[in-house]
């Protein structure tokens, strides 16, 4: 099970809109599980019960910077505010 779930959740990633960046997800880790089987009036009921912790990391694209000349020194521009 532990197997299966790092195989299925590991390898996502999804590009964020808007930004140029990225979403992916880490190890998963912490698996727990429980599985209950109970019968009654002939009827079987199934519950099965996991949790665990996936890491994840998000990245934005590249800042929104710009060279300019002010006062005859080169600045850089971040969304119009120099820095």
């Amino acid at each position: 099970m532990a197997k299966l779930l790092g195989d299925v959740l590991v390898p996502m990633a999804f590009k964020l809109p808007d930004c140029g960046g990225t979403l992916r997800t880490l190890a998963a880790k912490g698996l727990r599980c429980e599985a209950l089987m109970a019968g009654t009036r002939g009827k079987w009921d199934h519950a099965f019960d996991a949790s665990f912790t996936v890491g994840w990391e998000a990245k934005v694209g590249a800042p929104r910077t710009a060279e300019v000349e002010v006062k005859g020194k080169k600045q850089l521009m971040f969304l119009g505010v120099p820095t």
